[in-house]
Protein backbone atom coordinates (compact mmCIF):
# COMPACT_ATOMS: atom_id res chain seq x y z
CA UNK A 1 0.00 0.00 0.00
CA UNK A 2 1.58 3.55 -1.40
CA UNK A 3 0.42 5.93 0.91
CA UNK A 4 3.15 8.04 0.00
CA UNK A 5 1.87 7.96 -3.48
CA UNK A 6 -1.81 8.77 -2.17
CA UNK A 7 -0.48 11.86 -0.35
CA UNK A 8 1.65 13.26 -3.32
CA UNK A 9 -1.65 12.97 -5.56
CA UNK A 10 -3.95 14.53 -3.18
CA UNK A 11 -1.50 17.32 -2.43
CA UNK A 12 -0.88 17.69 -6.29
CA UNK A 13 -4.48 17.43 -6.67
CA UNK A 14 -5.20 20.41 -4.11
CA UNK A 15 -2.64 21.68 -5.57
CA UNK A 16 -4.18 22.25 -9.24
CA UNK A 17 -7.74 22.95 -7.49
CA UNK A 18 -6.40 26.12 -5.29
CA UNK A 19 -4.54 27.25 -9.16
CA UNK A 20 -7.93 27.24 -10.70
CA UNK A 21 -9.80 28.81 -8.22
CA UNK A 22 -7.34 31.53 -8.16
CA UNK A 23 -7.68 31.57 -11.88
CA UNK A 24 -11.46 31.67 -11.57
CA UNK A 25 -11.14 34.19 -9.07
CA UNK A 26 -9.07 36.12 -11.24
CA UNK A 27 -11.15 35.79 -14.40
CA UNK A 28 -14.45 35.92 -13.20
CA UNK A 29 -15.06 37.50 -9.37
CA UNK A 30 -12.70 40.04 -10.05
CA UNK A 31 -13.44 41.72 -13.07
CA UNK A 32 -17.47 41.62 -11.40
CA UNK A 33 -15.90 43.37 -7.82
CA UNK A 34 -13.92 45.80 -10.30
CA UNK A 35 -16.93 46.19 -12.04
CA UNK A 36 -19.11 47.62 -8.90
CA UNK A 37 -16.82 49.31 -7.46
CA UNK A 38 -16.43 51.58 -10.46
CA UNK A 39 -20.28 51.87 -10.60
CA UNK A 40 -19.99 52.96 -7.06
CA UNK A 41 -17.27 55.29 -7.68
CA UNK A 42 -19.13 56.76 -10.44
CA UNK A 43 -22.35 56.90 -8.58
CA UNK A 44 -20.52 58.98 -5.89
CA UNK A 45 -18.92 60.99 -8.40
CA UNK A 46 -22.48 61.53 -9.84
CA UNK A 47 -24.02 62.30 -6.83
CA UNK A 48 -21.01 64.74 -5.55
CA UNK A 49 -21.28 67.17 -8.66
CA UNK A 50 -25.10 66.97 -8.63
CA UNK A 51 -24.88 68.10 -5.11
CA UNK A 52 -22.14 70.55 -5.18
CA UNK A 53 -23.42 72.08 -8.11
CA UNK A 54 -26.27 72.70 -6.47
CA UNK A 55 -25.25 74.13 -3.83
CA UNK A 56 -22.56 76.30 -5.61
CA UNK A 57 -25.51 78.08 -7.70
CA UNK A 58 -27.71 78.71 -5.25
CA UNK A 59 -25.56 81.38 -3.46
CA UNK A 60 -24.12 82.59 -6.70
CA UNK A 61 -27.96 83.01 -8.34
CA UNK A 62 -29.04 84.82 -4.58
CA UNK A 63 -25.96 86.82 -5.45
CA UNK A 64 -26.52 87.92 -9.30
CA UNK A 65 -29.86 88.61 -8.37
CA UNK A 66 -29.33 90.97 -5.63
CA UNK A 67 -26.60 92.77 -7.52
CA UNK A 68 -29.14 92.63 -10.09
CA UNK A 69 -31.50 94.42 -8.36
CA UNK A 70 -29.34 97.12 -6.88
CA UNK A 71 -28.35 98.24 -10.18
CA UNK A 72 -31.32 98.59 -11.74
CA UNK A 73 -33.29 100.13 -8.47
CA UNK A 74 -31.15 101.20 -6.02
CA UNK A 75 -32.46 104.85 -6.22
CA UNK A 76 -35.66 103.81 -5.97
CA UNK A 77 -35.58 100.92 -3.08
CA UNK A 78 -36.71 101.99 0.43
CA UNK A 79 -33.60 101.36 3.36
CA UNK A 80 -35.45 98.28 4.44
CA UNK A 81 -35.57 96.54 0.65
CA UNK A 82 -31.79 97.41 0.12
CA UNK A 83 -30.75 96.16 3.88
CA UNK A 84 -32.32 92.78 2.48
CA UNK A 85 -30.85 92.90 -0.88
CA UNK A 86 -27.56 93.43 1.47
CA UNK A 87 -28.06 90.75 3.50
CA UNK A 88 -28.79 88.35 0.67
CA UNK A 89 -25.31 89.09 -1.20
CA UNK A 90 -23.54 88.37 2.54
CA UNK A 91 -25.54 85.21 3.07
CA UNK A 92 -24.85 84.00 -0.52
CA UNK A 93 -21.30 84.96 0.22
CA UNK A 94 -20.64 83.17 3.43
CA UNK A 95 -21.97 80.03 1.74
CA UNK A 96 -19.47 80.32 -0.55
CA UNK A 97 -16.81 80.94 1.39
CA UNK A 98 -17.64 77.83 3.47
CA UNK A 99 -17.65 75.43 1.54
CA UNK A 100 -15.08 76.84 -0.78
CA UNK A 101 -13.17 76.31 2.37
CA UNK A 102 -14.95 72.72 2.96
CA UNK A 103 -13.43 71.53 -0.26
CA UNK A 104 -9.85 72.27 0.07
CA UNK A 105 -9.80 70.97 3.30
CA UNK A 106 -11.05 67.73 2.07
CA UNK A 107 -8.41 67.59 -0.85
CA UNK A 108 -5.86 68.25 2.48
CA UNK A 109 -7.50 65.42 4.44
CA UNK A 110 -7.83 62.94 1.16
CA UNK A 111 -3.83 63.49 1.29
CA UNK A 112 -2.77 63.42 5.00
CA UNK A 113 -1.57 67.23 4.09
CA UNK A 114 -3.30 68.63 6.96
CA UNK A 115 -1.55 70.64 9.59
CA UNK A 116 -1.90 72.43 12.14
CA UNK A 117 -0.98 75.94 13.64
CA UNK A 118 -1.28 75.49 16.88
CA UNK A 119 -1.49 78.68 18.94
CA UNK A 120 -2.81 79.78 22.34
CA UNK A 121 -5.94 81.22 22.54
CA UNK A 122 -9.95 81.52 24.55
CA UNK A 123 -11.98 78.55 23.47
CA UNK A 124 -15.35 80.79 24.40
CA UNK A 125 -14.00 83.61 22.21
CA UNK A 126 -13.66 81.29 19.22
CA UNK A 127 -17.06 79.62 19.89
CA UNK A 128 -18.28 83.02 19.92
CA UNK A 129 -16.93 84.03 16.43
CA UNK A 130 -18.10 80.72 14.86
CA UNK A 131 -21.58 81.81 16.24
CA UNK A 132 -21.63 85.35 14.92
CA UNK A 133 -20.83 83.81 11.53
CA UNK A 134 -23.87 81.43 11.53
CA UNK A 135 -26.03 83.66 12.54
CA UNK A 136 -26.95 85.10 9.17
CA UNK A 137 -27.97 81.36 8.76
CA UNK A 138 -29.72 81.04 11.85
CA UNK A 139 -31.91 84.20 11.61
CA UNK A 140 -33.20 83.08 7.65
CA UNK A 141 -34.13 79.93 9.07
CA UNK A 142 -35.97 81.18 12.07
CA UNK A 143 -33.60 79.58 14.46
CA UNK A 144 -32.10 81.28 17.87
CA UNK A 145 -28.69 80.72 19.20
CA UNK A 146 -27.99 80.57 22.80
CA UNK A 147 -24.28 80.46 24.36
CA UNK A 148 -23.64 79.63 27.34
CA UNK A 149 -20.19 79.84 28.89
CA UNK A 150 -19.75 77.11 32.01
CA UNK A 151 -16.15 77.45 32.76
CA UNK A 152 -14.31 79.89 35.18
CA UNK A 153 -11.05 80.69 33.86
CA UNK A 154 -10.08 82.06 30.68
CA UNK A 155 -10.51 78.98 29.12
CA UNK A 156 -6.86 79.26 27.25
CA UNK A 157 -5.91 76.71 25.28
CA UNK A 158 -3.56 75.62 21.82
CA UNK A 159 -5.36 75.26 18.95
CA UNK A 160 -5.47 76.03 15.09
CA UNK A 161 -7.84 79.22 15.41
CA UNK A 162 -9.11 78.48 11.62
CA UNK A 163 -9.49 74.91 11.50
CA UNK A 164 -11.01 74.81 14.67
CA UNK A 165 -13.56 77.91 13.69
CA UNK A 166 -14.10 75.58 10.27
CA UNK A 167 -15.53 72.44 12.51
CA UNK A 168 -17.41 74.59 15.19
CA UNK A 169 -19.10 75.85 11.99
CA UNK A 170 -20.06 72.62 10.30
CA UNK A 171 -21.41 71.13 13.28
CA UNK A 172 -23.60 74.62 14.45
CA UNK A 173 -24.62 74.96 10.83
CA UNK A 174 -26.12 70.54 10.83
CA UNK A 175 -27.59 71.79 14.24
CA UNK A 176 -29.22 74.88 12.34
CA UNK A 177 -30.47 72.95 9.39
CA UNK A 178 -32.20 70.02 11.20
CA UNK A 179 -33.99 72.37 13.13
CA UNK A 180 -37.40 73.32 12.94
CA UNK A 181 -38.27 77.05 12.80
CA UNK A 182 -38.61 78.73 16.20
CA UNK A 183 -36.18 76.43 17.78
CA UNK A 184 -33.11 77.46 19.72
CA UNK A 185 -30.02 75.72 18.95
CA UNK A 186 -27.62 75.42 22.75
CA UNK A 187 -24.16 75.66 22.64
CA UNK A 188 -22.40 75.14 25.64
CA UNK A 189 -18.83 75.72 25.78
CA UNK A 190 -17.32 73.26 29.70
CA UNK A 191 -13.89 73.28 31.17
CA UNK A 192 -12.96 69.38 31.88
CA UNK A 193 -10.31 68.35 34.28
CA UNK A 194 -7.71 68.56 30.90
CA UNK A 195 -9.71 68.90 27.87
CA UNK A 196 -12.61 71.26 26.45
CA UNK A 197 -16.15 70.23 25.69
CA UNK A 198 -18.40 72.03 23.33
CA UNK A 199 -21.63 70.56 23.44
CA UNK A 200 -24.01 71.64 20.37
CA UNK A 201 -27.88 70.95 21.30
CA UNK A 202 -30.79 70.67 19.01
CA UNK A 203 -34.38 69.98 18.88
CA UNK A 204 -34.23 68.67 15.54
CA UNK A 205 -36.10 65.15 14.33
CA UNK A 206 -32.67 63.34 16.02
CA UNK A 207 -30.54 60.40 14.63
CA UNK A 208 -31.56 56.86 13.80
CA UNK A 209 -28.60 54.38 15.12
CA UNK A 210 -27.26 54.01 10.81
CA UNK A 211 -27.07 57.90 10.75
CA UNK A 212 -24.80 58.22 13.46
CA UNK A 213 -22.56 55.75 12.47
CA UNK A 214 -21.83 56.77 9.05
CA UNK A 215 -22.43 60.65 10.33
CA UNK A 216 -18.53 61.42 10.24
CA UNK A 217 -18.05 59.66 6.26
CA UNK A 218 -17.63 61.88 3.50
CA UNK A 219 -20.92 62.75 1.76
CA UNK A 220 -23.65 61.37 4.44
CA UNK A 221 -26.24 64.13 4.61
CA UNK A 222 -28.40 62.11 6.86
CA UNK A 223 -31.17 62.42 3.75
CA UNK A 224 -31.14 60.52 0.59
CA UNK A 225 -28.70 61.78 -2.41
CA UNK A 226 -30.07 64.59 -4.47
CA UNK A 227 -32.82 65.61 -2.03
CA UNK A 228 -32.41 69.34 -0.92
CA UNK A 229 -34.77 69.77 2.05
CA UNK A 230 -31.31 70.39 3.87
CA UNK A 231 -28.43 72.47 2.65
CA UNK A 232 -25.28 70.37 2.22
CA UNK A 233 -23.26 68.05 0.22
CA UNK A 234 -22.69 65.99 3.35
CA UNK A 235 -18.72 67.08 4.18
CA UNK A 236 -19.02 68.89 7.17
CA UNK A 237 -19.31 66.39 9.82
CA UNK A 238 -16.23 64.37 7.89
CA UNK A 239 -14.05 67.35 8.22
CA UNK A 240 -14.91 68.42 11.81
CA UNK A 241 -14.13 65.10 12.88
CA UNK A 242 -10.87 65.25 10.71
CA UNK A 243 -9.94 68.39 12.23
CA UNK A 244 -10.44 67.50 15.58
CA UNK A 245 -9.25 64.57 16.07
CA UNK A 246 -6.14 65.78 14.50
CA UNK A 247 -5.95 67.82 17.27
CA UNK A 248 -5.93 64.90 19.59
CA UNK A 249 -10.02 65.20 20.76
CA UNK A 250 -13.21 63.57 19.11
CA UNK A 251 -16.39 63.93 18.38
CA UNK A 252 -19.67 62.56 20.20
CA UNK A 253 -23.29 61.92 19.11
CA UNK A 254 -26.42 61.99 21.83
CA UNK A 255 -29.28 61.81 20.30
CA UNK A 256 -32.84 60.56 21.46
CA UNK A 257 -35.67 58.49 18.92
CA UNK A 258 -38.04 61.18 20.22
CA UNK A 259 -35.94 63.87 18.76
CA UNK A 260 -32.94 66.63 19.45
CA UNK A 261 -29.22 65.73 19.21
CA UNK A 262 -26.35 66.89 21.01
CA UNK A 263 -23.02 67.29 18.87
CA UNK A 264 -20.03 67.30 21.97
CA UNK A 265 -16.62 68.44 20.43
CA UNK A 266 -13.82 67.65 22.99
CA UNK A 267 -10.03 68.07 22.70
CA UNK A 268 -7.47 68.11 25.04
CA UNK A 269 -6.58 71.68 27.21
CA UNK A 270 -2.97 71.16 27.41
Amino acid sequence: MNFGGVSQDMETGLGAGLALGLLFAYLVIRPIIVHRARRQMQKTKDEFIGLSSHYLLTPISIIQGALAKLQEQESTLKVEDRQKLYGNIEKGQQRLWILAEQFVLVSQIEQGALKLKLEAGSVSDAVQGALATMDIFAREKGVHLEFKDSTKTLQQARFDHRRFKQALLAIVDNAIKFSPQGATVKVTVIQEPHSFAIEVNDVGPGMSSDAVRTATQAFARGTSSYTFDHEGIGLGLYTANSIIREHGGELRFDTQNKGGTTITLRFPSE
